[in-house]
């Protein structure tokens, strides 16, 4: 069993499923797992108690979110030193990396230090019908520049959950293997470690 910190920014819905996806699927394959958004972390949490970590934030603005990058920056040592992965949800990630994909991981070094080891890029859009004015005429625009079609009554999260399992399961099989147990003593090596009787 390893221990697993996924961390998260939960300005976005999907990131938040996504995440909590990650950690069932994590934990039904007996791993610990401390799923958590960013500003919910205390002072006393720390990743040197876990064996590996996946971030993940909402890929929309131009740049990675700042408390991404605040974290990223504050802990590179410790992310440099286990896998950690990171996945990013944004409308224009489905079917593959977006065209800046390149460009934003070079912008999240330059500020963090951080390169993740993998990033996994994924569509996913807020739910219309919760989203404020400004964000919902975002929506309307990525999806005519698109081609979208947009139902304005319902939500739209066209995330590629099996590339969700994926991404869980490639994560399982790069922890480090966890060290094995003492070997048992052979009978006459426990023999020897019982003190002889002391005649009075």
């Amino acid at each position: 069993m390893s221990r697993i910190a996924i961390l998260f920014e939960n300005s976005d819905d999907q990131v938040t499923r996504v995440a909590h996806r990650m950690a069932e699927l994590l934990r039904a394959r007996g791993h610990s797992v401390h799923a958590s958004d960013f500003r919910s972390l205390n002072e006393t949490f720390s990743l040197r108690a876990f064996d590996g970590a996946i971030l993940g934030c909402e890929g929309h603005r131009l740049a990675y979110p700042r408390e991404l990058r605040h974290y990223a920056r504050r802990n590179v040592a410790q992310l440099e030193r286990m896998p950690a992965w990171l996945f990013a949800v944004r409308a224009d990630a489905g079917g593959g990396d977006p065209p800046d994909a390149a460009r934003q991981l070079k912008k999240l070094e330059a500020s963090t230090g951080w390169w993740p080891q993998r990033v996994l890029w994924l569509g996913g859009l807020h739910s219309y019908t919760e989203a404020g004015p400004v964000a919902r005429l975002l929506m309307r625009v990525r999806a005519a520049l698109h081609g979208w079609f947009t139902r304005v009554a319902n939500r739209y999260a066209p995330t590629d959950w099996h590339a969700v399992r994926q991404f869980a399961g490639d994560f399982e099989a790069a922890l480090p293997a966890p060290p094995p147990p003492p070997p048992l003593l052979a009978p006459e090596e426990a023999v020897t470690l019982i003190s002889p009787a002391v005649r009075v």
